[in-house]
């Protein structure tokens, strides 16, 4: 009878595991199926990194009791292993220099959640040691050139405001704000670029008709330098827009207090309709980045990890500059709402991407806590730059 139970034991465990390795193997190549077509890709690269832990424990497992078998996973990991290196880059960590290389840019982005401090759920305009902090960020990293997501253009009590204070304290030769909607205060919101070069043109991205309202409008700005022009992509892709009430809809379907048929059906629709959504801003973003000077970067926040069919569309061919100098998940998104969420280490969602023509020197986060977001640093360099 033990015999048999072994057997039983055996055989459904080699199946679960060819199961898992099947899924994970399904994650890695989910960058190339468009959730437009087939949403439930969208929900895949979540899990790969996961899924390869899975993996890694079955490899394991099988390794002591029957060897042969862990080629099963180890061929597994083998096929996915260029996708998890796109998550996690395979180098240990370097502390960044403060202190710049001749001839190199430094370039921020940093999604501000409308200067909201973590775990609050709404800006208080009567207080600004928020906005201090995120001066002082600014002070000690000099970038010099900002992209900032969900920023907020408040008046302040010395009677500026806070792009002029920024320009003003750091030094900013130039900035453009593009206030295109209002938060529950009534304040201006929108993104805006700051630049110690001169900002040639800029303006904002048009969406098509059926894409409007769904995120933050993109921005650009053409900014000369030295004797090049490069043009500077701030952009958003829609929000998944989860409220404390979904988290704790999450919540009960995990703990199992109510069937929670219901409750994942309505999670489920508005997780596809972001994915959807992500996949037909992606393609209209590349489309637009086919244009202008030759050199660009983009920056921002994608709403969407690396393995994401997103991710790739707008990454195309340019370099990500925390696989080229970063070091593990670089986890950009804390979820101030939900614990579990916000323990998740493989949440990076907000790049920094060049053209091939440009050198990343260096590429760091800023700090937690300051947003739900944390900003991502880089210093790159064209070959001329010198």
């Amino acid at each position: 009878m033990w015999r048999t139970i072994g057997k039983t034991a055996i055989g459904f465990l080699t199946f679960l595991n060819l199961g898992v390795v099947f899924v994970f193997l399904l994650s890695c190549l989910s960058s190339r199926i468009d959730p437009g077509h087939f949403w439930v890709s969208g929900f895949l690269p979540l899990l790969m990194p996961y899924l390869a832990v899975a993996v890694v424990f079955f490899m394991l497992f099988w390794m002591f009791l029957r060897p042969k078998r862990a080629l099963f996973s180890l061929v597994g990991l083998l096929f996915g292993a260029p996708s998890l290196m796109q998550v996690i880059p395979p180098r240990a960590s370097k502390e960044f220099a403060m202190e710049k290389e001749a001839g190199s840019v430094r370039v921020m982005t940093w999604n501000l959640r409308h200067f909201a401090p973590f775990k609050i759920k709404y800006f208080d305009s009567e207080k600004d040691k928020q906005q201090d902090a995120i001066r002082r960020e600014i002070d000690r990293f000099k970038p010099d050139v900002i992209c900032f997501q969900e920023f907020v253009n408040l008046p302040l009590s010395d009677g500026t405001d806070v792009v002029s204070k920024i320009m003003d304290e750091q030094g900013y030769k130039d900035a453009y704000f593009a206030g295109d909607g209002r938060n529950l205060r009534n304040l201006k919101t929108g993104m805006v670029i700051f630049s110690r070069y001169p900002i040639v043109q800029a303006g904002i991205i048009d969406y098509p008709e059926n894409l409007e309202k769904t995120g933050e409008e993109s921005l650009m700005a053409d900014i000369r330098v030295g004797s090049d022009t490069v043009r500077f992509y701030s952009i958003h892709l829609q929000s998944f827009g989860f409220l404390p009430r979904d988290y704790w809809t999450f919540r009960r379907i995990r703990n199992r207090s109510d069937s929670g048929l219901a409750s994942a059906r309505s999670l489920m629709g508005k997780m596809k309709q972001t994915f959807q959504f992500h996949s037909q801003e992606a393609r209209h973003m590349a489309s637009v980045f086919d244009k202008g000077p030759r050199h660009k970067v983009v920056c921002g926040d994608l709403n969407d990890v690396p393995a994401s069919y997103a991710y790739r569309v707008i990454r195309a061919d340019r370099r990500d500059a925390h696989l080229e100098k970063g070091a593990g998940f670089g986890k950009t998104y804390t979820s101030p709402s939900s614990r579990t969420m916000g323990k998740l280490p493989s949440l990076r969602i907000d790049y920094i991407f060049t053209d091939p023509a440009f050198e990343i020197l260096q590429s760091t986060r800023g700090p937690s806590m300051l947003s739900d977001h944390q900003a991502v640093v880089a210093d790159i360099r064209l070959p001329q730059m010198r």
